[in-house]
């Protein structure tokens, strides 16, 4: 709720959700999660992160399999890249794209590494409900298209002024005041950097990059997320990278490389 609740006061809107137990969670578990490493209390507040669906999608994770739940999410570009071909006119189907996309995905796959074949023996219908996740992000970027008329700073405060009259109520009903006044500092600052960075940054950043660059290159990011998140356990809690991982991050790179195009068009002789 913290974090969907700034936009009317700082007109700064992120593609993520957010639920009460967000709140709950950051409020309630402040000293618990001092004893935590950096990457237990990311993977722990993620899971906790989202609206009902998002929290379904998480529980579909720890059935499917992470690593198969990530490869699965990198999908999200090949499914955006589909659905603007066929509801769009100026986003059409291009062998580069298709051929990025594999390889953006394939890198992701690899470095997962090992950890991918965890959660191949899952149920069939928790890979399917990823999958139609993925598919939903692809129609999200459609919707995010038709309003680039409007500035990203407006629709954004919008969506997010609505999710937290929406949310509010639900907020005090399911889980009470009382962990909002018993909150550490730590806790409200950890709060207030998801809504102003992640949530209010990345909501302008997202609807901008939608208008500019179009929702196949903007659903992209699917696929930087994983490597940003490998680069920053490494730099800020000294995690040492396997050479899987820079395989999968060399994929990726040549996947965008391979999507945008310029590198690889023959120069004029």
């Amino acid at each position: 709720m913290g974090r969907v609740g700034q936009p009317s006061s700082f007109r700064l809107p992120c593609p993520t959700p957010s639920i009460p137990s967000l709140c709950r969670h950051r409020f309630q578990t402040g000293e618990a999660d001092r004893r935590l490493s950096g990457l237990e209390r990311c993977r722990d507040l993620h899971e906790r992160v989202g609206i009902k669906a998002v929290e379904a999608r998480s529980e579909r994770q720890r059935i499917g399999g992470a690593g198969l739940a990530s490869v699965i999410n990198a999908t999200t570009p090949f499914w955006t890249i589909v659905v603007a071909a066929v509801l769009t006119t100026d986003e059409k189907i291009t062998g580069p794209k298709l051929a990025g996309v594999a390889l953006g995905i394939a890198g992701t796959a690899v470095m997962i590494g090992p950890g991918l074949l965890a959660g191949l023996g899952g149920p069939a219908w928790a890979k399917f409900a990823l999958l139609g996740t993925a598919m939903s992000y692809a129609f999200a970027f459609m919707v995010a298209r038709r309003l680039k008329d409007i500035p990203p700073a407006v629709t954004a405060a919008g969506q997010l002024t609505a999710s937290s009259a929406l949310m509010i109520p639900i907020v005090l009903a399911v889980h009470g005041p009382h962990g909002l006044f018993s909150a550490s500092a730590e806790a409200w600052a950890s709060v207030f950097g998801l809504a102003l960075l992640a949530t209010a940054l990345a909501y302008i950043l997202y609807f901008r990059l939608v208008a500019e660059a179009g929702a196949t290159n903007t659903s992209l990011v699917t696929l930087i997320v994983p490597v940003c998140a490998l680069l920053l356990g490494a730099l800020f809690l000294g995690e040492r990278l396997e050479m899987f991982e820079f395989a999968g991050m060399g994929l990726i790179g040549l996947g965008l490389i391979t999507i945008d195009g310029r590198l690889l068009r023959r120069r004029p002789g």
